[in-house]
């Protein structure tokens, strides 16, 4: 009995050490909070799982290429670890500096110190080991950029030791300690708001420097880490301040950004506008004219019209999207000239709006005969595509997230030039005009239609959602009209006269949550004068705000019901002695879905699913309410697709029976043929252009890695009559290429000049 009371006396005096251990951990981390908080962006962009962790996987893969000859960046690296280096130095100077002397112990102080200032090397490092097998080819690389990190850590903490020695008792409030901090808390601030509220697209300060391309220059692994010595810095010399003077100098701010945002007096972030007057144009009468103009219509007696859904994503639908219709064009360049709306949401909206610029910029061959998906000859359109894609837009979109978007909350008067969605717009518009020596993308969307000149451009209708009452808002120059049950309206409602610039247009459909900002615009009327219609300055609009399409559809397919029901409308009001069309809707899946089959057939596994059921907990049922809304959000994608297949596939059936008694094959095929002239929806179809999950992560946001890029590239590569058969006898959406196969031979069949 004697031994269990003082086994129990020892396990009660263990508890109680450890206590007293650990009771100052929390007093420290709240005493240095701007610390605790640099920690805890910094853990969540490294090591938890979710968006931020996938761009910066993506950014780390681009210090070592993807291919068989290893190019690392060095140049870049090598400024990633002097931005570590500088923010390792700045977290343990500022903890050590923020720790209240009286309630926290001196050796505490030193090792907290230690721990927060190795922390962004040891992030980096970590991240290194994680990659090692995402590049095989390149392993090596990464193993070098590893050791020079390690190296880069043991001489920053041997020098932090010996700073720790010869500072141990030496004063830190002597002025030779202070200058430098308060340096970067007034001049560095000013000079980076003057740099980026004197900045345009193409020059700052009336230089010809672009804060794009020095955002690009440094990537956005840089910008996160200077980001937060830059932050660090400052919030840590308020938090001083308030001490010093006893002023709640940090409160005081916040308060005044509650009331600016209460107020609403701050928003920066206005959707563009051009000021280019463009008349816009009904469905009926566009399409009317369109097919009228076609350079190839006299080669077809029921001519083959081409309607894309371009489903949302991030980057990873932009590129997906602008590869498929660049690829077609490459290798069919007839069939740029049938594609006449393309419908795009969030990501697929970039990559739409890219095709038609290019379309724009660079028309290709009319009269071109060559349609074949095998020849892999050409490739001018995709590389061209490829090439504006690859950039780095993620970059000047963050570095005005988080150096101008903070400090806009605690300003009372909106800077345009502070809006981060400029960021990714601007980046767009300069890659694209160096790309192809165009600036297509800052012109009108409402003057970006098909003219005999410009033949191949297709009609583009940009998918948004409307905050206030959660409609669809379609950007387009085609006047769509607003949807009597609710379901949709269209920008003309809002901004007849002019509209947003191309790349306004696009963007506005991804403003990504978290990422972009909502967009915001107080709608416009206009009245007559004369002849000619004028804004209406009399007018007091609403001010709405507008985020990403894919809240209300992803998929782009209620839009191009709307689109296909027009046309179906148009075909039989004309009559028998109209012009003949058929309509084939191809959807483009952004979306990686795993076929099981294919990837067996491949040896390229897809993702392994998790196991989502069994927690009970009040976090698990939070978490689990999110998971559902994002998954429901998902089926409605397919839900509407499906709606979509069901009205083309409803519509093109044969609505003559023949009879085949007494009939030879010959009379049967003549009738057949007569029945198809009389009714040509009876060759409308359907087609799914699908991304496929291979096991190469491809995540959202804005920036990809050479890797996912190439493994995009690689789903469309394979086309042999073999993969083609046997996908056409699953009727699976798994493999790309052999659904544009098959979009292709129906193309094939239906012209006469082939």
């Amino acid at each position: 009995m004697p031994e269990a009371t003082y086994a129990f006396a020892r396990l009660r005096l263990w508890r109680w050490r450890v206590r007293r251990a650990l009771q100052p951990i929390p007093i420290a981390l709240l005493s240095m909070w701007p610390v605790t908080i640099t920690v805890i962006l910094l853990l969540a962009c490294f090591l938890f799982p979710g968006t931020a962790s996938d761009q910066v996987v993506e950014a780390m893969l681009g210090y070592a290429r993807h291919s068989e000859a290893v190019d690392i960046q060095w140049t870049k690296f090598a400024i990633t670890l002097l931005s570590a280096a500088a923010l390792s130095a700045i977290l343990r100077r500022q903890s050590a500096v923020l720790i209240s002397r009286s309630t926290v112990p001196f050796s505490y102080r030193i090792w907290i110190s230690g721990i927060v200032g190795s922390l962004p090397l040891i992030l980096l490092a970590v991240l290194m080991v994680r990659l090692r097998d995402e590049l095989a080819p390149a392993s090596y690389g990464l193993l070098a950029l590893l050791s020079v990190l390690i190296i880069a850590y043991v001489l920053s903490a041997r020098r932090a030791a010996l700073d720790s020695r010869l500072s141990a008792h030496s004063s830190t409030t002597r002025r030779g300690h202070r200058l430098p901090t308060v340096l970067w808390a007034y001049l560095s601030p000013i000079l980076l708001l003057s740099a980026f509220a004197a900045s345009t697209r193409d020059e700052t300060f009336g230089l010809p420097i672009s804060m794009i391309s020095i955002s690009q220059a440094l990537g956005p692994l840089n910008i996160l880490l200077l980001a937060c010595c830059f932050w660090t810095i400052v919030t840590s010399w308020l938090v001083r301040f308030g001490r010093r003077t006893r002023l709640p100098a940090v409160g005081f701010l916040v308060v005044l950004a509650v009331g600016l945002i209460a107020l609403n007096v701050n928003d920066n972030h206005q959707i563009r506008r051009i000021g280019h007057f463009t008349p816009s144009i009904e469905l009926e009468n566009a399409f009317g004219s369109w097919l009228a103009s076609r350079p190839d219509r006299a080669d077809f007696n029921t001519y083959p019209v081409i309607l894309v859904a371009a489903e949302g994503g991030g980057i990873r639908a932009a590129v997906f999207t602008a590869t498929v219709l660049s690829r077609l064009v490459d290798r069919c360049p007839r069939l740029a000239q049938h594609i006449f709306v393309v419908s795009g949401v969030s990501g697929g909206s970039i990559g739409a709006a890219i095709y038609a610029a290019a379309m724009k910029a660079k028309p290709p061959e009319t009269e071109a005969s060559r349609c074949d998906l095998e020849d892999v000859s050409s490739s001018t359109y995709q590389d061209a595509a490829m090439e504006v894609l690859a950039d780095d837009h993620l970059s000047p979109l963050l570095s005005r997230y988080f150096f101008t978007e903070i400090f806009q909350q605690f300003w009372p008067v909106p800077v345009p030039a502070f809006d981060r969605q400029l960021g990714l717009e601007w980046s767009l518009e300069r890659s694209f005009a160096r790309v192809f020596g165009e600036d297509v993308l800052s012109n009108p969307l409402y003057g970006l239609v098909p003219t005999e000149e410009a033949a191949s451009v297709p009609y583009l209708i940009l998918n948004s959602t409307r905050v206030r009452d959660g409609r669809r808002v379609s950007m387009s120059p085609i006047y769509l009209r607003t949807d009597a049950k609710g379901g949709g309206d269209d920008w003309h409602a809002v901004d007849y006269l002019n509209g947003p610039p191309l790349s306004a247009a696009a963007g506005t459909s991804a403003r990504f949550p978290f990422i972009s900002p909502p967009g915001s615009f107080t709608s416009l009327t206009v009245k007559r004068e004369g002849e000619v219609w004028v804004e209406d300055t009399d007018f007091k609009g609403i001010k709405d705000q507008y985020v990403d399409g894919g809240y209300f559809d992803n998929s782009g397919a209620p839009t191009l019901m709307g689109v296909y029901r027009g046309l179906d409308k148009y075909r039989e009001d004309r009559g028998a002695d109209a012009p003949k069309f058929s309509i084939l809707v191809v959807h483009v899946g952004n979306e990686p879905l795993c076929d099981a089959a294919q990837a067996s057939a491949d040896e390229t596994p897809c993702s392994e699913p998790k196991d989502s059921g069994g927690y009970s907990s009040v976090l698990a049922e939070a978490s689990i309410a999110l998971e559902t809304v994002n998954r429901v959000r998902s089926a409605r994608v397919d839900y509407g697709l499906s709606e979509l297949e069901d009205l083309v596939m409803a519509t093109s059936e044969m609505r003559v029976t023949l009879d085949p008694r007494g009939k030879t094959d010959e009379e049967l095929i003549a009738m057949a043929e007569e029945a198809i002239a009389n009714q040509p929806s009876t060759l409308d179809r359907y087609y799914s252009i699908q991304m496929r999950d291979r096991g190469v992560t491809i995540p959202l946001a804005w920036l990809l890695s050479q890797r996912a890029i190439d493994d995009l590239h690689t789903q469309l590569d394979p086309l042999t009559p073999e993969t083609c058969a046997r996908d056409a006898s699953t009727r699976r959406n798994g493999y790309a290429a052999c659904q544009i196969g098959e979009l292709l031979t129906s193309f094939v069949k239906l012209t006469q000049a082939e």
